[in-house]
């Protein structure tokens, strides 16, 4: 069986072959987004990276931290307190140092370090002053990452400070013996002027260095000091002193407390 020929003019072949075009595109379009699509899906997804950080080889550890402006020298960084750039930062293991400065963020890093024991330690500017232990012992095993962070804060000479500690008088008398007293975290100590109007007033801290207080950036003046007894002690000193400043003073105004003999733990109740 012969076909027949089929005589196709030049404009009418042209006319075919734009149309099977034509009716091609649409699923070269379906192809070329659904490739686009696969090969999306398929990418990994972006891992963010601090590009502070560097990775410690394996089996070495890493020493890193902050150090900040503790601006209202509580020892801790509260939100809202800024970075301090540019602070020197020790590490010492034997008798070989290294040294880091903090960079914009406050942040510092001693990577690959052997396993053993480093003292990490800071250099605390002049016109500033420490609230956070300034060297700290740290214990490194394989593979360690510990974090040290220091606080400071700004001290002119021309002000001045009152500063001291509510502690637990166990033996009564009056005076604190630190080595056996501790102190008395979360007591309240309040700042009034000469004419008894309340300035400021603050808690007494808890964990390093407990029952401390701190009023600091002081006009030269006369001042007040009160503590707050804690419910359930009574007073073995004075519960209000008073404060006279010149500029560059530093004052120490402690108060000591005592749980009577009733309120005991050995009468079935604890120190609060």
């Amino acid at each position: 069986m012969t076909l027949p020929k089929i005589q196709l003019s030049r404009k009418k072949l042209r006319a075919a072959l734009i149309l099977v075009i034509i009716l091609a595109i649409p699923v070269t379009l379906v192809l070329v987004s659904t490739n686009q699509e696969l090969r999306r899906r398929a990418a990994p997804s972006p891992v963010e990276v601090n590009p502070l950080e560097s990775v410690p080889l394996p089996g070495k550890g890493r020493i890193s931290g902050y150090k900040w402006n503790d601006q209202n020298g509580n020892g801790r960084w509260d939100t809202g307190e800024p970075a301090y750039a540019e602070g020197t930062i020790i590490i010492l293991s034997g008798t070989t140092p290294r040294e880091d400065s903090t960079d914009t963020q406050g942040y510092f890093e001693f990577n690959d370090l052997e396993p053993g024991d480093y003292i990490v330690e800071e250099i605390v500017p002049d016109g500033w002053r420490a609230t956070t232990a300034t060297s700290v012992a740290v214990s490194l095993a394989a593979g360690d990452d510990r974090e040290v962070n220091f606080g400071n804060v700004s001290f002119s000479p021309a002000r001045a400070r009152i500063s001291g500690h509510q502690f637990n008088d166990l033996n009564g008398d009056g005076g604190w013996d630190t080595a056996a007293e501790p102190g008395v975290g979360k007591g309240i100590i309040t700042l009034k002027d000469s004419g008894g109007a309340t300035i400021f007033s603050t808690e007494t801290w808890e964990g390093t260095d407990l029952g401390f207080y701190l009023f600091e950036k002081l006009e030269p003046g006369n001042y007040v000091v009160e503590e707050t007894v804690p419910e359930g002690f009574q007073s073995t000193t004075d519960s209000s002193f008073e404060v006279t400043l010149t500029a560059g003073d530093e004052k120490r105004v402690n108060f000591g407390v005592i749980l009577p003999p009733s309120n005991s733990p050995a009468n079935g109740r604890a120190n609060p």
